[in-house]
């Protein structure tokens, strides 16, 4: 009987997952056809190895569960949205989502143009013959990440979008999200009518005169796509000389302002969205000037930064 079992035990060894190795097991019974006790327990702990190593293959295979979340500082800020992702078979993966887009012929360009930046694969295209055309892509889901609003942009409107999650597939690399910068306030005090209306040549706002703001605030979006450093209260300097070019109105462009939908979209890696009850703010992760200066130089050389948040 012992040895029956032994032998059991040495045949359930050899059927391991695939990719497991494997090791001839030799059994030495005496000619009573007794197994020695040692030899028994560590066919026994063997086994349980093997089955430790088959159940967690299987949760590795099985895994399809995708979570979405939100990063939050000490301070209750709310950090760029980011995707959980998985390890299987030590494979570093992400999930990834079915995306189906109708649109326009006309946009047909544009869009994919927009889905190929954030990683999209098109699997099938399907012209109706009615001037509408359905794309089938497979897209990271952290690649859908603001796609909303610059896809209802560029079709104008007319698009329509649904997507669904799909799985898990290897990590496709890094995403240029967002190709434009963030006009970011020096310092502390009100927005002056006189400073956004310089400002607003360099990109779009997102305050309105009079706001409060404060240094490390950011206050538009800038056309370019680095940071820039602002002065958003500056006044005008009065003097006792008149001047008639000088009495006109600044005609200002009604600012951006974002909900929060759109601010968790607009955020960058080190950027936080602040949520009150009246407004929604965005803000750097350093605040002051001089430290992310400092924080761009050490990245520039190649210098591990320990990331904020």
């Amino acid at each position: 009987m012992v040895l029956l079992v032994a032998c059991a035990l040495a045949q359930s060894l050899t059927n391991k997952a695939p990719g497991a190795t494997s090791q001839p097991i030799d059994l030495n019974a005496d000619a009573s056809g007794i197994v020695p006790p040692d030899q028994i327990r560590q066919l026994l702990k063997r086994a349980e190895e093997n089955d430790l190593e088959n159940d967690k293959r299987q949760r590795d295979y099985t895994y399809t569960e995708r979570v979405e979340r939100h990063k939050l500082d000490d301070h209750g800020n709310v950090k760029k949205t980011e995707t959980w992702t998985s390890e299987i078979l030590e494979v570093y993966g992400e999930p990834v989502e079915r995306l189906t887009v109708d649109v326009p012929e006309e946009y047909l360009g544009a869009v994919s143009s927009l889905l190929a930046q954030r990683k999209g694969r098109l699997e099938n295209m399907t012209n109706h013959g009615t001037g509408w055309v359905r794309l089938d892509f497979v897209v990271p889901a952290r690649g859908l990440i603001g796609f909303r609003t610059q896809f209802l942009t560029d079709t104008r409107g007319t698009g329509i979008a649904h997507h669904v999650f799909d799985g898990y597939e290897p990590w496709s690399g890094p995403l240029r999200m967002r190709p434009t910068g963030s006009l970011v306030a020096d310092r502390t005090g009100p927005a002056t009518p006189y400073a956004m209306f310089s400002l607003q040549e360099r990109g779009a706002l997102f305050v309105e005169p009079g706001t409060a703001v404060y240094e490390g605030m950011i206050v538009g979006e800038n056309s370019r796509s680095d940071d820039m450093d602002v002065n958003i209260t500056k006044e005008r300097k009065l003097t006792n000389v008149r001047q008639s070019s000088g009495e006109e109105l600044e005609r200002l462009i009604p600012p951006r302002l974002l909900s929060l939908e759109q601010a968790l979209e607009f955020c960058a890696d080190d950027e936080y969205a602040e949520v009150t009850p009246s407004t929604v703010r965005l803000r750097k992760a350093v605040l002051n000037a001089k430290d992310r200066a400092r924080l761009r130089a050490r990245r520039s050389r190649g210098e591990l930064v320990r990331p904020v948040g």
